[in-house]
């Protein structure tokens, strides 16, 4: 058998109000602090491109953040892989942080996804060659590097 994890990353939160601003690969989406768990999955799968489920919100209550340092587990539920962590590129709060651990800190209840399939490739057409393509890349990122190529046009 071959072994596979889906990935989860965790979100500490100690702020009260507020919105952050969160990267992964190169998208962004703005997260208000106060979300609850289905706003969360939404905004987080917009942002990654797959579906996201939030497996854990401690604290006594469904939003994202709070004074007492919330931790919610956001689980990556279509794909296997090992994904990046999810960055966050500024914040506004009068107090408090967010932070996202996803590089395997099981400590912070994050674990590294594994996928037996794992690579990328390289598409050649007249000569010209892609960027590489990553298997969990996007449809939208896959015709972004198609397009690229110049004997190809619009895909």
């Amino acid at each position: 058998r071959t072994p596979f994890r889906k990935e989860v990353q965790t979100i500490l939160c100690d702020a009260e109000e507020g919105e952050s601003i969160l990267e992964f690969h190169s998208s962004r989406v703005v997260i208000n602090h106060q979300a609850n768990s289905s706003e969360i999955e939404a905004v987080l799968s917009t942002l990654t491109g797959t579906s996201i489920k939030v497996l854990a919100n401690n604290q006594g209550n469904d939003l994202l953040c709070n004074n007492l340092g919330k931790r919610t587990l956001i689980e990556f539920e279509a794909m296997l892989h090992d994904f990046p962590p999810i960055k966050v590129v500024s914040s506004t709060t009068s107090t408090g942080t967010l932070k996202i651990y996803g590089s395997g800190e099981e400590n912070y209840g994050a674990i590294n996804g594994i996928n037996p399939v794992m690579g990328s490739f390289l598409i050649s057409y007249n000569g010209a060659v892609t960027s590489p393509v990553f298997i969990y890349d996007s449809a939208d990122t896959l015709k972004l590097k198609l397009e690229a190529l110049p004997f190809i046009g619009n895909v």
